[in-house]
């Protein structure tokens, strides 16, 4: 095993073991995402966390993901309506919305208070990264 040392020089490493900083260390604030309400269906332009509540159901739709990559969404529901998320393609039938097991172009949440999901764009798709509770999948022809 090596012994890393970073110093003026950046990371060097050398014999032994182990993680030694010289001079001091600074540390920068992780990523911050602004917490947005969304009371009425509406088209999203950026990544960030959304709450979902409404006397109904609500509908985001999101972006192309080609033009968000690397954007994450975070969608939390606050009331217990089944929140649908769409994807900008919903009309031409391109299956953007995916999890291991199934692709899609929208993503119904279930009608539980604190279900949650996370998606992540690649460029392409929209990937699941997490969730809380069920969520389903699917085509608007299913």
């Amino acid at each position: 095993m090596a012994k890393t040392t970073i110093d003026s020089r950046g990371a060097v490493t050398g014999p032994g073991a182990g993680l030694n900083v010289k001079g001091p260390a600074t540390f920068r604030a992780g990523l911050k995402e602004a917490v947005v309400a969304k009371t009425a269906s509406a088209t999203l332009t950026a990544g960030g966390v959304y709450t979902l509540s409404g006397a109904a159901a609500i509908t985001m739709t999101m972006p192309d993901p080609a033009d968000v990559p690397g954007a994450p969404f975070t969608f939390r529901c606050v009331s217990a309506h089944a929140h649908l998320i769409t994807s900008s393609q919903v009309t031409q039938d391109t299956l953007t919305i995916c999890d291991p097991g199934s692709h899609g172009t929208r993503l119904a949440l279930p009608a539980v208070v604190g279900s949650s999901v996370r998606l992540i764009s690649d460029g392409l798709n929209y990937m699941v990264a997490g969730q809380s509770g069920s969520f389903t999948i699917a085509t608007p022809s299913s």
